[in-house]
């Protein structure tokens, strides 16, 4: 007896566009709230920006225009409590601030 074997469907390879363009991405919850964003600044700088649950900036990573790189830890009310940074020169620092500023 002879039995027909149906072939496989072939799928189509999804093909990955090779970059991506934006001038700002946001990264969302499941509930839609923005808890991360990649942007070009005002300045025309690039910049990251982490946000809590409640939706406040705790985490700043960006350049500034002479070069310098920063990452600055913010506090619930959106103060700075540390950052370390590096100068278009190489020059780091680090800077840790406690509750009284």
């Amino acid at each position: 007896m002879a039995r027909t074997v149906a072939p496989k469907p072939r799928t189509k390879a999804v093909k990955t566009p090779p970059v991506v363009r934006a001038q700002r991405i946001e990264l969302v919850d499941d509930a839609g709230q923005v808890r991360a964003q990649l942007a070009v600044r005002p300045d025309g700088q690039p910049g990251v920006a982490f946000q809590d649950p409640a939706g406040k900036t705790r985490v700043l990573m960006g350049t500034l225009e002479d070069g310098a790189v920063t990452v600055a830890l913010l506090d619930r009310r959106g103060r700075r409590r540390a950052a370390l940074g590096v100068t278009a020169e190489g020059g780091a620092s680090l800077t840790l601030v406690d509750g009284n500023g």
